[in-house]
C-alpha cells in the first residue's frame, strides 16, 4: 500500500509542474513583444488570469490577446494592446504572428 501511494504522489508533483498551453503561449507572445518595444527592460505584463486566451486546441496554438506597459522612446510610459496568434511550426518551435499591435 505505502508503494502505491508514493508513487502517486511523486505523479501528482510532477504533473504540478508542468506549464499548460495558455502559459507556454503566453510565455512565447511576451517574448515576442519585448522585440518589438523600444525599452523592452521597462515593460510590465499584466498575470495571465488578466489577459484573454482563446482557441486552444489540441495542439496548443492559441490566440493571445493582452496588454503591455512600456516606455516609448521619449521615456513615457505607455500602454500597448495586442492580438498574436501562435502557431507550432513543423521543425519545432512555435512563430507568433500579431494581427494588432497598437498604442492606446
Amino acid at each position: 500500500m505505502k508503494p502505491i501511494f508514493i508513487l502517486t504522489l511523486c505523479a501528482l508533483a510532477l504533473s504540478a509542474c508542468k506549464e499548460s498551453c495558455e502559459e507556454i503561449a503566453y510565455k512565447d507572445v511576451q517574448t515576442a513583444v519585448l522585440k518589438r518595444l523600444k525599452s523592452p527592460s521597462t515593460a510590465v505584463f499584466p498575470p495571465v488570469s488578466q489577459i484573454a486566451i482563446t482557441g486552444v486546441t489540441q495542439d496548443c496554438q492559441p490566440s493571445v490577446d493582452g496588454y503591455v506597459d512600456a516606455q516609448n522612446g521619449f521615456g513615457g510610459v505607455v500602454r500597448l494592446d495586442y492580438n498574436a496568434k501562435t502557431v507550432l511550426m513543423p521543425d519545432g518551435p512555435r512563430r507568433v504572428f500579431f494581427t494588432r499591435f497598437e498604442q492606446r
